[in-house]
């Protein structure tokens, strides 16, 4: 095989370099228009259609050149520049926006979650202490019930003790004028039993005195006593019938019933009767 002319090589240089300069120029004008073009679902760019204009221009042999990649770099670098500058956003951060936003639903979702449950809880303990509250109500009323019931039981027992006690004091009243009776009654029969055992003294006279010259006999003497201690005395003598006592109180006793008298001042004479 024939090796091809420097003239050859030298044209197919220079049409390679205008297919070149072609080529980038229409691949720069495809990437430039894409860059801003938008669909309908939010604006997101249409970087799949980019990306599939760069696989169908890196198949040319030509773009395997390092100044032809590092123009595509830049194309696209700065792509999503103006794409930022005019308010795009490529498709993952839209992706990031919406997981952020799903989880801020969730964890929004939860926050209402756990307020609904801290409000329930909140409610459930108020109406535990609103019901402890009555059953200590109810347990203070039952108490002040239960001690006004003993008070009321334990005023009714002394009304009927004071009952009791007025109705055995009014029993004792009417009883005590039965019971002063007898008493009285008992205390005459014991003093008339008394007066029954006792002698009874007879006065023979004022200003006299048994004469013992005229046959009075006389018994021991007490002495000097009052008139009434003279009597008891004879009393208490067997054989004493008389007595006759004397202006200097003396008591002179005698067995005999002081028939015979004598005159004598201030002397008085008594005999026992019976």
């Amino acid at each position: 095989m024939l090796s091809p002319s420097s003239s050859q090589l030298t044209q197919h240089g220079s049409a390679s370099q205008l297919t070149q300069h072609g080529s980038s120029r229409s691949v720069k004008a495809r990437v430039k228009s894409q860059l801003f073009q938008t669909n309908h679902h939010g604006g997101r760019l249409h970087f799949q259609s980019i990306f599939g204009h760069l696989a169908s221009g890196l198949r040319n042999p030509l773009f395997n050149r390092p100044f032809v990649i590092a123009f595509l770099c830049a194309s696209c670098t700065l792509g999503v520049k103006v794409a930022a500058d005019y308010g795009y956003q490529p498709w993952f951060e839209h992706e990031s926006e919406a997981a952020a936003k799903t989880e801020v639903h969730r964890l929004a979702a939860e926050a209402a979650t756990k307020a609904e449950a801290d409000r329930l809880a909140a409610e459930a303990a108020a109406q535990a202490k609103v019901d402890r509250s009555a059953a200590e109500a109810a347990a203070k009323t039952e108490d002040a019930k239960a001690e006004a019931d003993r008070l009321a039981a334990g005023a009714d027992a002394k009304a009927e003790a004071d009952r009791i006690a007025a109705e055995a004091d009014a029993k004792a009243e009417a009883d005590r004028p039965a019971a002063g009776a007898a008493t009285q009654e008992e205390a005459d029969r014991i003093a008339a039993e008394a007066d029954a055992g006792k002698p009874t003294w007879q006065e023979v006279g004022y200003g006299l005195a048994c004469d013992n010259t005229a046959g009075e006999v006389s018994l021991p003497s007490p002495g000097k006593v009052s008139l009434g201690d003279c009597q008891k005395a004879c009393e208490d003598l067997d054989q004493c019938k008389s007595i006759t006592f004397w202006p200097s109180k003396w008591c002179s006793h005698f067995s005999t019933t002081c028939d015979n008298l004598v005159t004598l001042s201030g002397a008085t004479a008594v005999r026992i009767s019976s």
